[in-house]
């Protein structure tokens, strides 16, 4: 049986409960028919039907009680209801379980109805209503489905695979746990931004300390140097005059 997709199950599942609701409800319309009943009895809750109605059964006698199924079934849909929204609270129910219980349920209760209570006609085939054949779908393919949705949620489990981060967290039974998961996350995101920055900040302060240090050793030199040229073009100057006085003293002696 090939897989449902992954939306498809989850929405299903979290309306088998209002399927059940919808039908428990809608099945009232059978008995402001006058339709749908079951067998006579005569049991207190007997359903008694018009004998001018076209669905009374012509082989009884007026003021003969049936049984209410459509009663039955809403009290069994209701049931369903019940049952769905406690298996999942309880968490007991893997992805797409809750789908094929629904069927398989649903199928149980219209069997026993359509096999044991219901007299009015239907279609036959092989000697029994269609309806009957129709339950019995239901209930295999129910029973089916339930048993490989359980069986392929245990494989991904044992293999670690998981059908949706968002559906694990949506399992947890306390949703602050949800919520302090992601406080935590988002804190540890800010506090490694916040030290990737001061790094960065670290960084651009050295590099700006060491272009500084390189542009001050320059200055120095070029002052140095420039103090080693004024040095030497006074030394030069203070030799050139001294040169003439002797060559004057030398001119008197001569004389």
């Amino acid at each position: 049986m090939p897989p449902l997709p992954h939306e498809f199950r989850g929405v299903c599942g979290c309306c088998g409960a209002g399927y059940y609701l919808a039908q428990a409800f809608g099945r009232w319309g059978n008995w402001f028919n006058q339709e749908l009943f079951g067998k006579p009895t005569t049991l207190p809750w007997g359903l008694q039907i018009d004998a001018n109605s076209p669905n009374f059964p012509s082989q009884y006698p007026a003021g003969t009680l049936f049984h209410p199924t459509f009663l039955y079934e809403s009290l069994w849909n209701l049931l369903g209801a019940f049952l769905l929204i406690y298996l999942g609270k309880k968490g007991v129910l893997k992805l797409g379980q809750t789908l094929w219980l629904y069927v398989l349920y649903y199928g149980v209760g219209r069997l026993f109805i359509e096999a044991f209570l219901r007299i009015d006609t239907s279609e036959m085939l092989l000697g029994l209503r269609i309806h009957v054949w129709t339950a019995g779908l239901l209930v295999v393919l129910g029973l089916t489905g339930f048993i490989v949705a359980g069986v392929r949620a245990s494989a991904k489990a044992a293999a670690g695979v998981t059908d949706s981060p968002v559906e694990e967290r949506g399992t947890a039974e306390n949703p602050s746990d949800v919520l302090e998961t992601g406080s935590k996350d988002a804190a540890e995101d800010d506090a490694a931004s916040t030290g990737e920055k001061a790094d960065d900040k670290k960084k651009a302060a050295k590099k700006t300390e060491n272009t500084s240090n390189v542009s001050s050793a320059k200055d120095m030199s070029k002052a140095k140097a420039a103090n080693n040229s004024a040095a030497e073009t006074s030394g030069e100057a203070q030799d050139r005059p001294s040169q003439p006085k002797e060559e004057i003293t030398n001119d008197s002696d001569g004389s």
